[in-house]
């Protein structure tokens, strides 16, 4: 039953991410924007890239959240340049790869 189930579920989540598909782009329909300070211009996964949206721009030690990777967005916040999120919180990119590697070695041994 649990194996039925399992098969059940993936193939619900293959069908939703499959079915997800974005439309052909219309610059001509977006509107145009202007970001304040501490926010940047960057395609809006809302949008599918289409259209610009101001994303405001968190710095390290900012709660970022778990964005999500499976559909777009509508997260309007982005960790700064050499930060990324994880565990929740914007963190240097280089220190996050050398925990990772760490807890792999770790786990090897």
């Amino acid at each position: 039953m649990v194996i039925i189930t399992s098969l059940f579920i993936t193939l619900i989540l293959v069908n939703v991410g499959h079915g997800f598909v974005c439309p052909e782009c219309n610059k001509s329909l977006c509107k145009e924007v202007s970001c304040g300070l501490g926010q940047e211009l960057k395609p809006s996964p809302a949008t599918c890239g289409c259209c610009d949206t101001c994303f405001t721009i968190l710095y390290e030690g900012a709660d970022c959240g778990q964005f999500a990777y499976i559909l777009p967005s509508t997260s309007t916040t982005v960790c700064a340049r050499g930060l990324t999120c994880y565990a929740g919180k914007c963190q240097n990119e280089q220190k996050v790869i050398q925990k990772l590697r760490e807890s792999q070695t770790k786990t090897n041994n």
